[in-house]
This record gives structure tokens, sequence and C-alpha cells, in this order.
């Protein structure tokens, strides 16, 4: 494993293949979601691991970013390195980050996986919870958001089966700097929809959504995915809105199936 800086963003390398994939994060996560993909795929793979700015190491944030800030991060990233036609894959807030940078240059990349995540922009009800959660971390709130927000993403039996681990994520939202908590929603709320690119897309595209999820549920998913040329689904059993985490062999399998089918 590799520690490396861009110039605003920390990420993680793993493994030494001559295949990239770059994963990215949600909210308020960072890049330790991924950490059970990792032993799966490092052998064949070189996996791009970014903290995303606000998040984990990477810490220059002023709180006020768009969704186009983590895009032209990421795109930053993949220059620097000579990354040629990686694999995106995102979760949730993650997802909307890998859905525009494939929007942008879709011609610079290998496929999409896409987990728990939309590609609809904001309703006007979300753009309120989100301005609602700008107030709580602005006075303070960060613990009691964090603790709350996790409690949704995470599913009951992941709950049960592992507290520990479902402590641990509480404990690092918790410790960020609120800036980047602030600055995400913000990115979140002014984000564009990508709807019709996801549809009209001839990139191979990987859905994949936890059984439980409540944030971004299986039937919407599903009619996300109903219109997408080269796009396959599957719903991940016993998971929440986390299912690469919770259900890490299940997602593993599926993965690794279709990364093998990819012209890279």
């Amino acid at each position: 494993m590799r520690h490396i800086t861009s110039t605003r963003n920390i990420f993680h390398e793993y493994g030494n293949g001559d295949k990239t994939i770059l994963f990215i994060h949600g909210f308020i996560f960072d890049s330790t979601l991924w950490q059970r993909q990792i032993p799966a795929l490092a052998e064949d793979y070189k996996i791009i691991v970014p903290d995303l700015r606000g998040f984990g190491g990477s810490t220059d944030c002023d709180g006020m970013i768009t969704m186009e800030s983590y895009v032209d991060d990421l795109f930053e990233i993949l220059k620097e390195q000579m990354i040629v036609k990686p694999v995106l894959a995102g979760l949730s807030m993650g997802g909307y980050a890998a859905l525009r940078m494939a929007e942008r240059s879709p011609e610079k990349f290998s496929g999409l996986v896409l987990f728990d995540t939309r590609a609809a922009a904001d309703s006007d009800e979300a753009k309120l919870k989100r301005a609602a959660g700008v107030r709580i971390l602005k006075h303070g709130g960060l613990n009691t958001y964090a603790a709350t927000l996790m409690e949704a993403v995470f599913s009951a039996g992941f709950k049960e089966r592992e507290p520990d681990e479902f402590q641990s994520f509480i404990d690092r939202a918790s410790g960020i700097n609120p800036k980047g908590a602030i600055g995400a929603l913000l990115a979140m709320m002014g984000r564009t929809s990508t709807i019709s690119f996801l549809e009209s897309a001839t990139l191979p595209v990987l859905a994949l959504c936890g059984e439980f999820d409540t944030l971004t549920p299986p039937t919407e998913m599903l009619q996300m995915m109903s219109n997408v040329k080269n796009g396959e689904f599957h719903i991940v059993p016993d998971a929440g809105h986390a299912a690469p985490y919770e259900n890490f062999s299940e997602c593993n399998k599926v993965l690794t199936n279709f990364l093998r089918n990819l012209p890279f």
C-alpha cells in the first residue's frame, strides 16, 4: 500500500495490476469504507482509494464545495498518476461523483459501478433535509448528526452482527472536519441530474443496492437502471446503504464477475 498526496487529496494505492479501479466513498465516510474490497481485488488490479476533500486525510477544505470540485480533484489524481481507462466505483455521494465524471468524459473510463446511489438530482424535500443538516453542523451538532445518520445507513443485521465496526464508523464520522461535511451537503444539494447520461451511455454499468437500504431503496435503483443500455442490477441480501461493507462477500463476487468481462 502507498499513501500519496495529490494537490488537494490524500489517496491510497493498492495492488500492482495494469487495470485500475477508482473507488469513491460516500457521505460521511472516508476511504476506509472500501477496505473489504481490497483483499479480493489487489492481486489482479491497481486500486486507487481517495479521501474526498474534507474527509479522512484530505483536510484542505473551507466548506465551499460543489460536486464539480470533487470531480475536478478526482480527474487530477488520474492525470497525476497517468491512469488510463479505469473503472469508476462509487457509493452514494461517491456514486454521484462517479456518474458526473463519466458524464464529463465517458471515453476515459472502462466501466461504471454504482453502489446504493441515484442519478436524479435532489428533490425539494431532499434539499430541505440537507439544509437542516447544514444548520445542525454549523451549531456544533456533528456528533449527534453522525450517530443519527449512521443509524440510518447500516442495516439492523449489521449493527447486531458487528457492533464494534458500527461504532467505529460513528466515531470516524464524529471526528471529521465539520466544514467537510457542510461542503459535502452543499455539493449534493447543488448537483445536476445524470439520468439522461446514464440512459444514453454505452459504458458497461453495474449497480448494486442493499436489500434493506432505506436511503436509496432497491425499487428506486431498479427504476434508475431500467433504461440503461449496457447495465445490470443486483440486490445485495442482508445489507443496508453501505452494502459493500455490510455484505462484502456477495458484493465482491458480483464485482469480480463484472470486472472480468470488461474491455479494459
